[in-house]
């Protein structure tokens, strides 16, 4: 049989090869860690715009509603959904912001990086 850990690899690599690409937010990262928090939060908005309209087929460049009705008409939760939405809108004000902190950035990235995995093991 699989290790644990083997399994949990050939989960997370069942659940990836959903996406035609991984995604990852690791160039946002390394964007933080430079102090670029505006070129952090443009490629966190990219990555998850990329996932949602590669999985849910909900085009680039809809508004924040369509997306959020696209999600939920897709079997994503409301609740997910809605912080999708959220952590869309809040990466366009910080990108214009430069009372962003790196605390803030960091913050965001790691609801980021959640949203990302949850929104890759929703139903469709």
């Amino acid at each position: 049989g699989l290790s644990v850990a083997e399994f949990s690899n050939e989960q997370e690599a069942r659940q990836l090869s959903l996406f035609p690409h991984i995604y990852n937010l690791d160039k946002a990262r390394e964007y933080i860690n430079l102090n670029k928090l505006s070129d952090a939060y443009r490629e966190i908005e990219q990555v998850i715009v990329s996932a949602i309209s590669e999985r849910y087929e909900i085009s680039r460049g809809e508004t924040f509603d369509k997306i959020y009705s696209g999600l939920v008409r897709k079997y994503v939760s409301e609740m997910l959904a809605k912080e999708t939405v959220s952590l869309l809108n809040d990466c366009q004000l910080a990108q214009f912001s430069p009372l962003i902190g790196e605390e803030k950035a960091l913050t965001d990235f790691e609801k980021a990086q959640d949203i990302l995995h949850r929104l890759q093991s929703s139903a469709i």
